[in-house]
């Protein structure tokens, strides 16, 4: 294999590896915020409900 095309082959290998990395920590990011949004919706929940006794 020549140069050229071993540079073309790592140069795709490395532009996967960093979508996969990116799909990885934007899929985190969504969770933390579905997390974040469901702790708000329960907080405001119980400010509203006042205290139970």
């Amino acid at each position: 294999m020549s140069e050229e095309g071993y540079r073309r082959k790592l140069i795709l290998h490395k532009r996967r590896k960093r979508d996969r990395l990116i799909k990885i920590a934007l899929g985190i990011l969504a969770a933390m915020l579905a997390g974040l949004g469901a702790i708000i919706v329960v907080l405001i929940y119980c400010r509203m409900v006042g205290p139970l006794f």
